[in-house]
């Protein structure tokens, strides 16, 4: 990286580093989109026929509100918080619970604070049940279980567009995310 003229990035998470880098070699940072290729995506979701079979429900009843939670889990002091806000998933969770009790959360088991998260979902176990774990998915089950599901969560608090939010929404299925982009990464991103 010393070597580096221009560094270019596709994740806002990787901004501190990038500048960091920088400082030290005189990069120029370019800010982009992730590399997807969302017309090929919206293709491919629109003609799909799947040869695998793969329920993204995961077995649960149709009669369910299934909501899908990729994010990775990384825990930031600074923040006192996870760098993609899962947390507000649990809270929002303990509130619908109190008035709606068929739903269902699918958490996949990546990042490296997944053990606190899972303490933290302890701390709630009126919403123990609604829970689900499932192991990192390769591309073709993660994109069906975006097109199975009743809505796909993504970054609560940081302020960008990430890959998951950019290949969910080629599914055409409901994304939720934070509800304002920062004007500042709007100028970086």
């Amino acid at each position: 990286y010393a070597n580096a003229k221009v560094i270019y990035l596709t994740n806002i998470d990787n901004v501190q580093s990038a500048q960091y880098i920088s400082a030290h070699s005189n990069a120029k940072i370019v800010c982009g989109l992730h590399g997807i290729d969302v017309e090929r995506l919206i293709k491919k979701f629109q003609n799909v026929q799947w040869t695998e079979e793969f329920d993204g429900r995961f077995g649960v009843p149709t009669d369910y509100k299934v909501f899908f939670a990729p994010a990775r889990f990384d825990y930031v002091e600074e923040y006192n918080g996870y760098l993609k806000g899962n947390e507000k998933i649990i809270e929002a969770a303990v509130k619908l619970r109190k008035e709606f009790s068929n739903f269902k959360i699918i958490f996949i088991n990546h990042g490296g604070d997944v053990s606190r998260f899972k303490e933290l979902i302890n701390k709630y176990p009126e919403i123990e049940n609604n829970i689900i774990w499932k192991e990192p998915l390769g591309k073709i089950k993660l994109y069906k279980t975006y097109m199975q599901v009743d809505a796909i969560l993504d970054q609560f608090t940081l302020k960008a567009f990430g890959g998951i939010a950019v290949e969910a929404m080629c599914t055409k299925n409901a994304v939720l995310m934070i509800s304002k982009m920062d004007e500042s990464n709007m100028n970086t991103f």
